[in-house]
């Protein structure tokens, strides 16, 4: 598992608290990024929030709508920190032509997140008119 971050092995010595600190802050740690949906006639943005704790991360997607015009959607911004070393698939609510579903949210190693708007994962699935976008989710996937 790899936490994309170098520590020494096990901190010790006249600075040992100092060093555990920076190795359980490194291992341990909350941020937030802003974000775009793409894929939409105007393009919203919004917050995401995560934690990083021993490798796995847990996400916290916000609700972004907007008229769709594009058949794929995209959120952008992911901090590399968070890229996994294989492209995650998760669980969450989508908006397609104005109807929440149950989607999938892929976390790419090289494309950032890019939503689906039902569990077969199809590229270019969306409805190229009407509301799109996310609800409010929680996603949880690891870095290797």
């Amino acid at each position: 598992m790899s936490v994309k971050r170098v520590f020494p092995a096990v901190p010790e010595g006249a600075s040992a608290l100092r060093d555990w600190s920076r190795y359980l802050t490194g291992l341990f740690f909350s941020r937030e990024f802003e974000t775009t949906l793409v894929g939409c006639a105007t393009a919203p943005t919004g917050v995401i929030r995560y934690t990083v704790s021993a490798g796995i991360v847990c996400m916290s997607i916000p609700g972004l709508i907007a008229v769709s015009d594009s058949v794929n959607a995209y959120l952008d911004g992911l901090p590399d920190e968070i890229t996994p070393e294989h492209d995650q698939q998760c669980l969450a609510r989508i908006i397609d032509n104005g109807v929440t579903g149950m989607g999938i949210v892929m976390v790419g190693i090289d494309t950032g997140i890019t939503l689906f708007k039902d569990l077969d994962a199809t590229v270019g699935g969306f409805t190229a008119s009407g509301d799109k976008g996310t609800r409010y989710s929680i996603i949880t996937y690891p870095l290797d």
